[in-house]
């Protein structure tokens, strides 16, 4: 069995997208795959970051925040100076579509950037987001 580590270093989200889009003929499972899986690679870089900014300060303490969850990481990169603040807004932004996507079974009128994420502009709007940001994070690491 391939291990998610395995996955997220030899993969991408464009990658998943792209497999989203093949597997899944309609809207709303495409894009609770595109978002939920999009997470997980920013969430992944978000690790690395951590893990990096913990070494470099020697600063074991630090080192335990890859348990926190994803807005407690990216709160925590804003106060360090890692991130800015409108960088900070887009990830929680991406969060917080990921959050309607996993914990409602039926996402109903879900908005990002005031798009619909059930409609194709809402989706592709996401994805976009997330590979900007993915991009923003890999130069970080």
């Amino acid at each position: 069995m391939v291990s998610m580590n395995a996955i997220l270093r030899y993969s991408s989200p464009k990658q998943e997208f792209d497999y989203a889009d093949r597997c899944f003929p309609d809207l709303e499972h495409r894009a609770r795959y595109s978002i939920i899986m999009g997470h997980v690679y920013l969430e992944s870089q978000l690790n690395s970051i951590l893990e990096k900014i913990a070494i470099k300060n020697n600063n074991h303490a630090l080192g335990w925040a890859i348990n926190l969850g994803f807005k407690a990481k990216i709160s925590l990169l804003l106060f360090n100076g890692v991130i800015k603040p409108d960088f900070h807004e887009k990830l929680k932004s991406i969060n917080d579509a990921r959050n309607a996507f996993a914990h409602e079974v039926w996402p109903s009128d879900t908005k990002f950037n005031g798009k619909s994420i059930l409609e194709e502009g809402g989706v592709l709007e996401v994805r976009t987001a997330i590979l900007e940001a993915y991009d923003a994070l890999r130069i970080l690491c």
